[in-house]
Protein backbone atom coordinates (compact mmCIF):
# COMPACT_ATOMS: atom_id res chain seq x y z
CA UNK A 1 0.00 0.00 0.00
CA UNK A 2 1.77 3.25 -0.74
CA UNK A 3 2.06 6.07 1.52
CA UNK A 4 -0.94 9.19 2.18
CA UNK A 5 -0.15 11.78 -0.53
CA UNK A 6 1.24 14.88 0.44
CA UNK A 7 -1.00 17.92 -0.41
CA UNK A 8 -0.42 21.73 -0.38
CA UNK A 9 -3.64 24.08 1.00
CA UNK A 10 -4.17 27.51 0.05
CA UNK A 11 -7.26 29.78 1.23
CA UNK A 12 -8.81 32.20 -1.48
CA UNK A 13 -9.77 34.88 0.03
CA UNK A 14 -12.20 37.59 -1.28
CA UNK A 15 -11.20 42.00 -1.29
CA UNK A 16 -14.13 42.04 1.67
CA UNK A 17 -12.21 39.31 4.04
CA UNK A 18 -14.21 36.14 3.69
CA UNK A 19 -12.91 32.87 2.50
CA UNK A 20 -14.46 32.22 -0.95
CA UNK A 21 -12.68 28.59 -2.11
CA UNK A 22 -10.22 26.08 -0.48
CA UNK A 23 -7.81 24.85 -3.14
CA UNK A 24 -5.52 22.07 -2.84
CA UNK A 25 -3.65 20.40 -5.12
CA UNK A 26 -0.73 17.68 -5.18
CA UNK A 27 2.47 18.94 -3.35
CA UNK A 28 4.88 16.99 -6.60
CA UNK A 29 3.10 18.92 -9.20
CA UNK A 30 4.36 22.54 -8.55
CA UNK A 31 1.09 24.67 -8.87
CA UNK A 32 1.82 27.90 -9.23
CA UNK A 33 0.28 30.08 -6.58
CA UNK A 34 -2.67 32.48 -7.24
CA UNK A 35 -2.66 36.17 -6.35
CA UNK A 36 -6.07 37.88 -5.63
CA UNK A 37 -6.57 40.63 -8.60
CA UNK A 38 -9.57 43.38 -8.26
CA UNK A 39 -11.34 43.95 -10.93
CA UNK A 40 -13.30 46.29 -12.17
CA UNK A 41 -16.29 46.04 -14.74
CA UNK A 42 -18.37 49.11 -14.78
CA UNK A 43 -19.27 51.39 -17.18
CA UNK A 44 -17.04 54.14 -15.77
CA UNK A 45 -14.13 52.37 -14.76
CA UNK A 46 -12.76 50.69 -11.94
CA UNK A 47 -13.53 53.60 -9.29
CA UNK A 48 -17.63 52.81 -9.89
CA UNK A 49 -19.07 52.00 -6.85
CA UNK A 50 -20.10 48.28 -6.80
CA UNK A 51 -18.69 47.74 -10.34
CA UNK A 52 -15.60 45.43 -8.79
CA UNK A 53 -15.05 41.67 -8.64
CA UNK A 54 -12.33 39.97 -6.97
CA UNK A 55 -10.40 37.28 -9.15
CA UNK A 56 -7.47 35.08 -9.02
CA UNK A 57 -4.52 34.84 -11.04
CA UNK A 58 -1.65 32.58 -11.37
CA UNK A 59 1.66 34.03 -10.30
CA UNK A 60 3.72 32.71 -13.02
CA UNK A 61 1.70 34.00 -15.89
CA UNK A 62 4.05 35.00 -18.91
CA UNK A 63 4.19 38.46 -19.97
CA UNK A 64 1.88 40.21 -22.59
CA UNK A 65 3.48 40.44 -25.77
CA UNK A 66 4.85 43.80 -26.64
CA UNK A 67 2.71 44.67 -29.90
CA UNK A 68 3.46 46.96 -32.17
CA UNK A 69 1.20 50.16 -32.56
CA UNK A 70 -0.92 49.07 -35.95
CA UNK A 71 -1.61 45.95 -33.91
CA UNK A 72 -2.68 47.27 -30.64
CA UNK A 73 -6.13 46.27 -29.83
CA UNK A 74 -8.65 49.12 -30.68
CA UNK A 75 -11.40 50.23 -28.33
CA UNK A 76 -14.86 49.69 -30.20
CA UNK A 77 -17.50 52.37 -30.14
CA UNK A 78 -20.58 51.09 -29.86
CA UNK A 79 -23.67 52.84 -31.86
CA UNK A 80 -26.08 54.73 -30.41
CA UNK A 81 -29.65 53.39 -31.36
CA UNK A 82 -31.28 55.88 -32.80
CA UNK A 83 -34.79 54.34 -32.89
CA UNK A 84 -38.00 55.99 -34.13
CA UNK A 85 -41.59 55.03 -33.09
CA UNK A 86 -43.38 53.29 -36.47
CA UNK A 87 -46.38 55.06 -36.07
CA UNK A 88 -47.30 57.87 -33.95
CA UNK A 89 -49.26 57.80 -31.28
CA UNK A 90 -52.36 59.33 -29.33
CA UNK A 91 -51.55 61.56 -26.37
CA UNK A 92 -54.88 62.73 -24.61
CA UNK A 93 -52.58 64.95 -22.67
CA UNK A 94 -50.27 66.38 -25.13
CA UNK A 95 -49.29 69.82 -26.66
CA UNK A 96 -48.92 71.89 -29.12
CA UNK A 97 -45.59 73.41 -28.81
CA UNK A 98 -44.49 76.30 -31.60
CA UNK A 99 -40.71 76.03 -31.93
CA UNK A 100 -40.39 80.15 -31.63
CA UNK A 101 -37.60 81.15 -29.11
CA UNK A 102 -37.73 79.34 -26.48
CA UNK A 103 -34.38 77.18 -25.64
CA UNK A 104 -33.98 74.29 -23.32
CA UNK A 105 -33.03 74.21 -19.53
CA UNK A 106 -32.21 71.85 -16.79
CA UNK A 107 -35.14 70.21 -14.82
CA UNK A 108 -34.34 70.94 -10.97
CA UNK A 109 -32.81 67.99 -10.20
CA UNK A 110 -29.72 66.42 -7.37
CA UNK A 111 -26.85 66.78 -10.17
CA UNK A 112 -23.74 68.70 -9.93
CA UNK A 113 -20.81 69.29 -12.11
CA UNK A 114 -18.42 66.68 -13.05
CA UNK A 115 -15.57 66.17 -15.29
CA UNK A 116 -15.66 64.88 -19.07
CA UNK A 117 -17.28 65.80 -22.26
CA UNK A 118 -20.80 65.14 -20.46
CA UNK A 119 -21.32 67.67 -17.60
CA UNK A 120 -23.84 66.41 -15.47
CA UNK A 121 -23.30 64.11 -12.81
CA UNK A 122 -24.66 62.60 -9.25
CA UNK A 123 -22.22 62.56 -6.31
CA UNK A 124 -21.25 58.24 -5.72
CA UNK A 125 -22.26 57.08 -1.84
CA UNK A 126 -21.62 54.90 0.22
CA UNK A 127 -23.33 53.17 3.15
CA UNK A 128 -22.30 53.11 6.31
CA UNK A 129 -23.98 52.49 10.15
CA UNK A 130 -25.44 55.54 11.38
CA UNK A 131 -23.44 56.63 14.79
CA UNK A 132 -26.37 58.16 16.07
CA UNK A 133 -29.02 54.97 15.06
CA UNK A 134 -26.71 51.62 15.16
CA UNK A 135 -29.28 50.02 13.51
CA UNK A 136 -29.64 52.08 10.37
CA UNK A 137 -27.19 53.01 7.71
CA UNK A 138 -26.83 55.70 6.04
CA UNK A 139 -25.33 57.07 2.63
CA UNK A 140 -22.02 59.46 2.74
CA UNK A 141 -21.54 61.10 -0.24
CA UNK A 142 -17.67 60.16 -1.87
CA UNK A 143 -15.12 62.59 -3.92
CA UNK A 144 -16.11 60.11 -6.99
CA UNK A 145 -19.32 61.11 -9.39
CA UNK A 146 -20.89 59.49 -12.18
CA UNK A 147 -22.67 60.82 -15.48
CA UNK A 148 -26.09 61.35 -15.19
CA UNK A 149 -29.38 61.16 -16.78
CA UNK A 150 -31.29 64.28 -16.48
CA UNK A 151 -34.37 65.80 -17.99
CA UNK A 152 -34.93 69.17 -19.81
CA UNK A 153 -37.54 70.86 -21.37
CA UNK A 154 -38.54 74.38 -22.63
CA UNK A 155 -38.12 77.39 -20.35
CA UNK A 156 -41.55 78.83 -21.69
CA UNK A 157 -43.53 77.53 -18.67
CA UNK A 158 -43.21 75.58 -15.64
CA UNK A 159 -44.32 72.10 -15.83
CA UNK A 160 -46.84 71.95 -18.46
CA UNK A 161 -44.78 70.19 -21.06
CA UNK A 162 -45.59 66.64 -20.99
CA UNK A 163 -44.87 65.10 -24.74
CA UNK A 164 -41.96 68.63 -24.84
CA UNK A 165 -39.81 66.81 -21.91
CA UNK A 166 -36.67 65.66 -23.62
CA UNK A 167 -34.53 62.37 -21.51
CA UNK A 168 -30.38 62.81 -21.83
CA UNK A 169 -28.45 59.54 -21.51
CA UNK A 170 -24.73 60.03 -21.62
CA UNK A 171 -22.95 57.36 -23.52
CA UNK A 172 -19.56 58.32 -23.63
CA UNK A 173 -18.69 61.70 -25.75
CA UNK A 174 -22.23 60.63 -27.26
CA UNK A 175 -25.39 61.67 -25.46
CA UNK A 176 -28.51 59.90 -26.22
CA UNK A 177 -31.48 62.34 -26.49
CA UNK A 178 -35.33 60.99 -26.20
CA UNK A 179 -37.94 63.00 -27.55
CA UNK A 180 -41.57 63.00 -28.78
CA UNK A 181 -41.84 64.74 -31.48
CA UNK A 182 -45.51 66.90 -31.86
CA UNK A 183 -46.88 64.92 -34.86
CA UNK A 184 -50.17 66.91 -35.86
CA UNK A 185 -53.48 65.84 -34.21
CA UNK A 186 -56.62 63.09 -34.68
CA UNK A 187 -60.12 63.81 -33.60
CA UNK A 188 -58.64 66.53 -31.49
CA UNK A 189 -55.92 64.38 -29.66
CA UNK A 190 -52.30 65.48 -30.18
CA UNK A 191 -50.24 63.04 -32.20
CA UNK A 192 -46.61 62.22 -31.09
CA UNK A 193 -43.63 60.28 -32.37
CA UNK A 194 -41.10 59.14 -30.10
CA UNK A 195 -37.62 59.12 -31.75
CA UNK A 196 -33.82 59.06 -30.50
CA UNK A 197 -31.22 61.50 -31.49
CA UNK A 198 -27.21 61.61 -31.21
CA UNK A 199 -25.42 64.32 -29.47
CA UNK A 200 -22.15 64.31 -30.14
CA UNK A 201 -19.70 66.42 -27.65
CA UNK A 202 -16.71 65.95 -29.13
CA UNK A 203 -17.33 67.11 -33.10
CA UNK A 204 -20.63 69.01 -31.31
CA UNK A 205 -22.76 67.48 -34.00
CA UNK A 206 -26.61 66.35 -34.02
CA UNK A 207 -27.14 63.27 -35.93
CA UNK A 208 -30.78 62.37 -36.76
CA UNK A 209 -32.22 58.65 -37.58
CA UNK A 210 -32.77 58.11 -41.19
CA UNK A 211 -36.22 57.02 -40.75
CA UNK A 212 -37.52 60.63 -39.89
CA UNK A 213 -39.21 61.51 -42.71
CA UNK A 214 -38.15 64.63 -44.42
CA UNK A 215 -40.69 67.72 -44.11
CA UNK A 216 -41.55 69.68 -40.44
CA UNK A 217 -41.41 66.36 -38.43
CA UNK A 218 -37.38 66.53 -39.40
CA UNK A 219 -37.32 69.99 -39.07
CA UNK A 220 -39.01 70.30 -35.70
CA UNK A 221 -36.28 67.18 -34.99
CA UNK A 222 -33.13 69.15 -36.06
CA UNK A 223 -34.13 72.40 -34.63
CA UNK A 224 -34.51 70.40 -31.11
CA UNK A 225 -31.25 68.83 -31.57
CA UNK A 226 -29.50 72.16 -31.96
CA UNK A 227 -31.22 73.33 -28.79
CA UNK A 228 -30.29 70.36 -26.54
CA UNK A 229 -26.90 70.72 -28.04
CA UNK A 230 -26.58 74.47 -27.38
CA UNK A 231 -27.36 73.55 -23.50
CA UNK A 232 -24.93 71.02 -23.32
CA UNK A 233 -22.76 73.39 -24.56
CA UNK A 234 -23.65 76.37 -22.14
CA UNK A 235 -23.45 73.58 -19.09
CA UNK A 236 -19.77 72.77 -20.14
CA UNK A 237 -19.40 76.48 -20.48
CA UNK A 238 -20.70 77.27 -16.73
CA UNK A 239 -18.63 74.04 -15.65
CA UNK A 240 -15.78 75.20 -16.72
CA UNK A 241 -15.46 78.37 -15.70
CA UNK A 242 -15.85 77.57 -12.11
CA UNK A 243 -19.25 76.52 -11.30
CA UNK A 244 -19.88 73.56 -9.15
CA UNK A 245 -23.39 72.83 -9.93
CA UNK A 246 -25.61 73.83 -12.82
CA UNK A 247 -27.28 77.62 -12.40
CA UNK A 248 -27.19 79.54 -15.78
CA UNK A 249 -28.93 76.41 -17.52
CA UNK A 250 -31.80 75.83 -14.72
CA UNK A 251 -35.33 76.89 -15.92
CA UNK A 252 -36.36 80.50 -14.56
CA UNK A 253 -38.47 79.83 -12.04
CA UNK A 254 -35.49 78.19 -10.32
CA UNK A 255 -33.56 81.09 -10.87
CA UNK A 256 -36.34 83.88 -10.34
CA UNK A 257 -36.17 84.99 -13.93
CA UNK A 258 -39.33 85.60 -16.25
CA UNK A 259 -39.99 83.06 -18.46
CA UNK A 260 -39.34 83.17 -22.38
CA UNK A 261 -41.69 85.54 -24.21
CA UNK A 262 -41.23 84.06 -27.49
CA UNK A 263 -42.55 80.22 -27.61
Amino acid sequence: MHGAARLDFQELISVEGSAVALRVTARDRLVPRLVRTVVGDGAFGSGELGNTRTTFLPTDLPALPCLAPALMPRAVTAPVDLHVAAEPERDMYGVKLELGGWRYVLDAQAVIYGPGWYPFHQQVTRREKDPTAPLNDRAVPTRETVPATVRISPDAEHRSWRNEYVQLTPVDHRVEARLQLYAGQEGGCVLVRAVTLQIDLRTMRVTLPDQIPAGPLRHQAAIKGERILALLAAARYERDHGASEPRGVLGPWVRGDPPSRNA
